[in-house]
């Protein structure tokens, strides 16, 4: 009897399940949750990635065929994958420390972190399948090892004489940090051999273009760091071709630093030039990305200042900092020994940053809130004792226009403060390199004292027109009144 109770109970609770499972609705087989759902969800996937979107947002529109195709191929898996519309749960956006749109999260075993992997399907698919499971395969075959390679274009295999050496424990550690490639370890004396590994501590990486394979041998002093950048750089393509399925693989690995060659391959001398980068890549390869950008590419060539008429264009990109990307440009025609010879000036530190700028015009200076460029920030922010407030904005960016009125009510207030300037600078078109300037989003603002111009403030308050003008009473280097604003200081003298 109680065994039947105990059937029966069980037969429920999967019944139970079940429906609790379907009760949550799906839109092209993306799960569709809410507060009412969030929790069983997550209770019910033990791998659920979620993508917090807003309806509105261009960048969520693009991904969506994405996702979808991502959602049917990853259900074959029995894996699935979830959206939330921020706009309607906004609570649940801020539980989740959301940002901006869209925001992949991972949530394993309920635990969120920040997904890693690239806005393909493809991308998506292999990010979910790998997390789903362990991070390297464990094979035992040389069967099993052939079946491997033939997963994805570079496959990593670790071969350890056990499983347990402290090399083989820092492969699976690397292993669970590389989400854009396969990974599988084997300690068994069929697959050793198989690739010449001899009693282990190798890991080879397997591929279907350049070499072919890549060895590297470790040992108990291998650091992980030493395995990442060596992954990194040896499982990449001497030349990577941008492209929306390969943004990823570029942008999101451990190598910052790309040399770029906008070109188009149907030019006369395509095959002469890409051949010459091919050579210069393996120089420094694991230390700088080469990368071919075709001319079709609009968006990467505005960005560096190319044209389709003035290609080929080759530039250094340093993304190393947290700061913008600093952009050197290749002056000389393009030869092996000509781009070897400016990456070795790269390292050694002998370049100097190209900035874009638009041309400074008398008009800059003529409202309230003065205009700066490039080649005017320097004079006139940083080589004067005013107090100088910049926004660093996009014309195409929402919270800038929201934020223009407010920033030119500022400035009329401040304008008779002879000690301080209102400025904003275009940074699409207008770049600088100054030490603990950071524009990561837009708006972003910076307070630049009088006094000690080498420390600039990042303005983190509201962006209200009294909470700006406070900020700057609160901040000046000469004190000013302002009419219908009280500073710190008064309210102590209260």
């Amino acid at each position: 009897m109680f065994n039947f109770l105990k059937s029966a109970g069980l037969a429920l609770l999967v019944v139970a399940t079940r429906s609790l499972a379907a009760d949550i609705a799906t839109e092209d087989g993306v799960l569709v949750l809410d507060p009412s759902n969030f929790a069983d969800a997550v209770a019910q996937n033990p791998t659920l990635l979620v993508e917090f979107y807003a309806p509105w947002c261009g960048h969520c529109k693009k991904l969506a065929p994405e996702y979808a195709k991502a959602a049917e191929a990853l259900a074959k898996e029995d894996l699935k994958i979830a959206k939330v519309d921020c706009d309607a749960h906004k609570d649940l956006a801020k539980e989740y420390g959301v940002g901006g749109f869209p925001t992949l999260k991972l949530l394993k075993e309920g635990k969120p972190s920040d997904y890693q992997g690239g806005r393909t399907a493809d991308d998506i698919i292999k990010y979910v399948i790998k997390k789903s499971g362990p991070a390297a395969k464990t094979l035992t075959t040389k069967a099993e090892a052939t079946a491997f390679e033939g997963e994805d274009e570079a496959v990593v295999l670790g071969l350890f004489s056990s499983a347990d050496s402290p090399e083989a424990k820092t492969f699976m550690s690397v292993a669970n940090g590389i989400d854009r490639l396969p990974f599988a370890t084997s300690s068994t004396k069929e697959v050793l051999k198989a690739y010449g590994a001899g009693k282990g501590g190798k890991v080879v990486i397997m591929k279907t273009f350049d070499e072919k394979k890549a060895v590297l041998d470790v040992s108990s002093s291998t650091t992980e760091e030493e395995m990442v950048d060596w992954i990194e750089g040896a499982s990449m393509r001497l030349v990577t071709t941008f492209s929306p399925e390969t943004s990823s693989a570029i942008f999101g690995g451990k190598v910052k630093v790309h040399m770029l060659y906008m070109a188009d391959a149907s030019s006369s001398t395509f095959e002469a030039e890409s051949a010459a980068l091919t050579k210069a890549a393996s120089t420094n390869r694991g230390k700088l990305l080469h990368v071919h950008v075709p001319h079709t590419e609009d968006r990467v060539l505005q960005y560096f200042g190319a044209k389709a008429d003035n290609l080929p264009m080759v530039v250094i990109a340093d993304m190393t900092s947290n700061s913008a990307i600093k952009k050197y440009m290749y002056p000389d025609k393009i030869t092996e020994a000509g781009l070897l010879g400016f990456e070795k000036k790269f390292f050694d530190g002998e370049l100097v940053p190209t900035l874009k700028s638009e041309e400074p015009a008398d008009e800059d200076l003529a409202e309230p809130v003065k205009v700066l460029k490039g080649k005017s920030f320097s004079k006139l922010v940083l080589e004067n004792d005013k107090d100088v407030l910049v926004e660093f904005y996009a014309p195409w960016c929402g919270h800038c226009k929201a934020l223009a009125p407010k920033y030119d009510e500022l400035a009329s207030k401040l304008e008779g403060v002879d000690s301080v300037m209102v400025a904003k600078m275009d940074a699409t078109e207008n770049e600088i390199d100054v030490d603990g300037v950071e524009v990561a989003g837009f708006p972003t603002l910076f307070f630049f004292p009088g006094k000690d111009k080498s420390s600039p403030k990042k303005y983190e308050g509201a962006r209200e027109t009294e909470d700006m003008a406070k900020y700057i009473m609160d901040n000046a280097s000469t004190p000013f009144k302002l009419e219908g604003v009280e500073s710190e200081d008064v309210k102590d003298e209260l």
